[in-house]
């Protein structure tokens, strides 16, 4: 058994290598980058006609990873876009929640649950399921769908609340491909950002 000072002494010593380890590790890694970086920068030739094909390249792996993503966004989802029945959920949601008919103030959709209950009155039934800006943007979408009947859709049609939650979605796979792309962010390769964002 060591005594109390050779006890705390090695304890210090361990914590200090840890630390130095620690630190080093994360130098390394830092310098790691920077020379990856200056490797690249030293294979770059200075001409116009290899910035040109450079940045094409770049473009087309772009687009191919915009479309592939799209694709993979939007293709599973498309057949609901033809049905033009409520389902479970939707019918209780949208139809029969007058929240997100647009038929009740802001004040009041802030104290309903998603279903249209109100959360705080005593002897309501509420599973205090609170989404009011999906709520919201079902109100929006029905006064647009009733405001512009151009579009061939009513508020109590549900292909345009489909098509609109599928944008949505199709949005945040895009976004989420260039967080993954994004060297400040992830910097992942464009194959897998590409599967991470599809995903």
């Amino acid at each position: 058994p060591f005594g109390k000072e050779e006890a705390a002494d090695k304890k210090n010593n361990f914590v200090s290598q840890l630390t130095t380890r620690t630190i080093g590790l994360s130098l390394f890694h830092c310098l790691a980058r920077k020379e990856r970086a200056a490797l690249a920068d030293s294979f770059d030739v200075p001409s116009s006609t290899h910035t040109r094909r450079s940045s094409v390249s770049s473009l087309v792996v772009w687009m191919v990873m915009i479309v592939f993503v799209s694709l993979c966004a939007l293709l599973p989802f498309a057949p609901c876009l033809r049905y033009t029945e409520w389902y479970i959920d939707e019918l209780f949601a949208v139809v029969r929640n007058p929240d997100a008919q647009g038929r009740t103030n802001i004040l009041e959709v802030l104290r309903h649950d998603f279903w249209g209950n109100d959360m705080f009155a005593s002897g309501s039934w509420t599973h205090k399921s609170f989404r009011p800006v999906v709520t919201l943007s079902f109100a929006l979408e029905s006064l647009l769908f009733s405001s512009l009947p151009s579009l061939g859709l009513s508020s109590l049609d549900p292909r345009g609340f489909r098509a609109v939650s599928l944008m949505v979605h199709l949005c945040n796979s895009l976004g989420v491909l260039v967080v993954l792309c994004d060297p400040l962010c992830m910097g992942l390769p464009p194959l897998w950002a590409a599967f991470g964002a599809a995903l």
